[in-house]
């Protein structure tokens, strides 16, 4: 893998190159130059607005309850089409186009998704105590250690209170 990525990384600058050769024989150099320019333009327009609504969908998300994966790994793709935009070269530009079609952005997600799930390796270890405080849930089955935090009550404020002349105690 390391190899064909490696590969991939030396032949994409030279196919590249051979394209605008090619495309600018055919149409000219200025127009080549107008169109490398405006698809740029076009890439950090996406970048700017598509960043920012992809916040704003995870938040969404996040405040109904719901995990942000999707929103947020769809606006990761958007970004990622906003930076083949930017780069120069028209290879670059026809795969950041393809990621700016919703239908296929959403397969390419779940793809990533189910390729992230598929190589996932999470652990859960879980241990029997013997001694239980007074106040602990007293069902039968494993506690599971962990931290948490209430985000509906206020904080408790710990600091030490001051006595009548200003001191701790």
């Amino acid at each position: 893998m390391p190899l064909l990525v490696l590969l991939a990384g030396l032949a994409l600058p030279l196919m590249e190159l051979t394209v605008l050769v090619k495309v600018g024989q055919a149409i000219g150099l200025g127009r080549l130059l107008l169109l490398l320019l405006g698809m740029a333009a076009l890439g950090a327009a996406l970048l700017y607005w598509q960043g920012w609504s992809a916040l704003r969908q995870a938040q969404g998300a996040m405040l109904r309850g719901e995990p942000p994966v999707g929103p947020m790994l769809e606006g990761m793709l958007l970004v990622a089409a906003g930076v083949l935009l930017v780069v120069p070269g028209l290879i670059t530009d026809a795969f950041a186009l393809l990621l700016l079609v919703p239908p296929l952005r959403r397969a390419i997600a779940r793809g990533l998704l189910k390729r992230a799930v598929a190589s996932a390796d999470v652990h859960v270890e879980t241990y029997h105590t013997e001694s239980r405080p007074s106040d602990a849930p007293t069902g039968k089955g494993p506690v599971i250690e962990g931290e948490f935090e209430r985000i509906d009550e206020r904080p408790v404020d710990r600091r030490p209170r001051s006595g009548r002349d200003g001191q701790a105690g």
